[in-house]
């Protein structure tokens, strides 16, 4: 085993510091919304829940949590994911009431 000189210092691998090391993806996207224009945008309350009630939408990781039953600023992205969520279920209500008591609708009866 080789000895050191008293010059010589034993190099301490130093934890990257928070400038150098690569963005997580939820980092990356928390920038990414903060720097997206701000929408207003409103979660109904479903029948039953309480004010103060809240919607979670995660993008790539990155989790915002957003108050029902009043109208919130939102990163634009975050808004169109809201609306599509919404038309979405817009849409499967109305498939739903479309449906006889057999769960057939008219377009299905009509192929």
């Amino acid at each position: 085993m080789a000895t050191k000189r008293p010059d010589e210092q034993e190099e301490v691998a130093q934890p990257a510091s928070a400038a150098s090391r690569p963005l997580s993806k939820a980092e990356a996207m928390k920038r990414k919304l903060e720097a997206q224009p701000k929408i207003p945008i409103m979660i109904p309350l479903a029948p039953g829940e309480t004010e103060g009630s809240t919607q979670s939408v995660i993008l790539n990781g990155y989790r915002m949590n957003i108050r029902k039953g009043m109208y919130v600023h939102v990163p634009q992205q975050v808004a169109e994911v809201i609306m599509e969520s919404q038309q979405q279920t817009r849409q499967a209500i109305e498939n739903y009431f479309a449906m006889d008591g057999n769960g057939v609708s008219d377009a299905m009866r009509n192929k």
